[in-house]
């Protein structure tokens, strides 16, 4: 049994079956310890992510479990917590959590094993599978060639979860998932990974500790800031803010703080508020990596691309083989068009963590816009190997395809990705401006009149469409469209 399940959860055997299963419900952690600082690594992205609506706050719920089931199986292959090299750097782990960063498969673990915890850590949670279609693909994986054994024999440890997850009407998860572990593979080893859930239960007890140090002195500017950091984490941004503007009256000039305090006003977009706080780290510390990264991701979200590249440029400096640093640099470089530069740091940053899945779509990107289009389906290729349903790959495989006149390939992502969401306006143009050019003109109108019914006022839907009805001598609609 994993020890990060049976520090968290507790295990009991069931004699009849001589089967194990979990002692609590998973929703009743879910709902408490998940909610503490210290296990980042295993928390539903979502949870990271601002809402528009401050009035919004995450729940975790059934496809938070999924997430974190996922990352496990991540960890029974490695043998080893994830992120283990950024435990450190929390605050930087959330955003790269956050723009789609994920471990990277181990090496000889097999291709349907990393699919099922490929499927279960996807950014949008409507893309996850359910703990049933887990379940049933994870008991139906190929143990006679040995691989899924040997994995299971080398790490001590084997998770195959079985249904049933129920959610009750407040959309609170209250899970109870059932581990079913033959006695033939069950090992235990006190030694395998570090538990980070034993981790959270500490910080659910520092938490605690804090709230009652602040009782006894309500102006201790250190647990001020460690609490801002946990209403952070779990999307309290207002009390957040509340405890990190009073330790910034007590000590104007705390870096830390103003750094935290920064993060939490670009993730409410306060672009304004985050630059300030940034810009005053960095008069105190002028070389904190961390600061020029946070401010070089602030100005590239308000479209001040050179500032962001002086503050990359001089974090890169400091720390020439910093991954995430060398990705949103060469983001900023593909935005203004200097692909070679943009190239250079994917490229090298590929060469530190090759199956980087973020810049392994940058990189990509910035192929196609080259016109390197085997390169860059090479690269899209390797991401699908990996996630078969992953949206971005399979709609910038698909514009490829499209591009060097491979419609039947082109049509096939793209069917596929409205299997997984029917109402995609831009899939749903691409397809049909792939319809017009295979001379299709009636499938070409149904995308096309479909995604305008989802966004009437689209102007590219609205060209394409012109376009189509020109095609078939309806010359009184096209120019409608163009018109419009």
């Amino acid at each position: 049994m994993h020890s990060n399940i049976i520090r968290l959860f507790g295990v009991t055997k069931n004699k009849a079956f001589n089967k194990y299963r979990l002692s609590k419900r998973l929703g009743e952690v879910t709902n408490s310890s998940l909610n503490f600082f210290g296990v980042i690594q295993y928390m539903d992205p979502q949870s990271f992510i601002s809402s528009r609506n401050k009035n919004r706050s995450f729940r975790f719920n059934k496809k938070s479990d999924v997430y974190s089931v996922g990352v496990l199986m991540w960890e029974i292959s490695s043998g080893y917590p994830p992120f283990q090299a950024d435990t450190e750097h929390y605050l930087a782990l959330m955003l790269d959590i956050s723009n789609g960063v994920r471990e990277t498969p181990v090496e000889g673990s097999p291709l349907e094993y990393i699919k099922i915890y490929s499927d279960c850590w996807q950014h949008d949670p409507e893309s996850r599978p359910d703990i049933q279609h887990v379940f049933f693909n994870l008991k139906n994986l190929r143990f006679d060639n040995g691989q899924v054994s040997n994995i299971i024999a080398q790490n001590s440890n084997v998770l195959i979860t079985q249904k049933s997850i129920l959610v009750n009407q407040d959309y609170q998860s209250r899970a109870d998932i059932s581990l079913i572990i033959p006695d033939s593979v069950l090992k235990l080893n006190a030694t395998s990974s570090l538990s980070y859930y034993n981790k959270m239960v500490e910080n659910e007890k520092k938490l605690l500790k804090l709230n009652k140090s602040l009782e006894i002195d309500s102006n201790d500017v250190f647990a001020l800031n460690e609490r801002g950091i946990v209403y952070y984490t779990i999307n309290k941004y207002e009390e957040s803010l509340a405890d990190l503007n009073k330790s910034l009256e007590i000590d104007p000039n705390n870096v830390f703080a103003l750094k935290v305090r920064g993060i939490v006003y670009r993730t409410i977009n306060k672009y304004e508020e985050s630059l300030a706080d940034l810009n005053k780290s960095l008069e105190i510390d002028p070389n904190n990596v961390f600061a020029l990264k946070v401010r070089g991701i602030v100005y590239r979200t308000i479209n001040k691309y050179e500032e962001s590249l002086a503050d990359l440029n001089k974090s890169l400096e400091i720390d020439p083989n910093n991954v995430f640093a060398l990705k949103v640099r060469g983001i900023v470089y593909r935005t203004i068009n200097k692909y070679e530069e943009s190239l250079a740091d994917l490229n090298k940053s590929l060469e530190i963590d090759p199956n980087n899945v973020f810049a392994l779509k940058e990189r990509g990107i910035v192929y196609r816009m080259i016109n390197k289009y085997e390169e860059s389906i090479a690269d899209l290729n390797k991401l699908l190997e990996v996630n078969p349903k992953d949206v971005f790959a399979l709609y910038e495989r698909g514009i490829v395809y499209r591009t060097i006149n491979k419609y039947e390939e082109s049509l096939a992502d793209l069917n596929k990705l409205l299997e997984i969401d029917p109402n995609n306006v831009f899939t749903l143009i691409g397809r049909g401006i792939v319809y017009r050019t295979i001379n299709k003109y009636e499938e070409s109108l149904l995308d096309l009149n479909k995604s305008l019914e989802i966004d009437p006022n689209n102007v590219f839907a609205l060209k394409e469409r012109g376009a189509t009805y020109r095609m078939m001598n309806k010359y009184e609609e096209s120019i409608a469209d163009l018109n419009h």
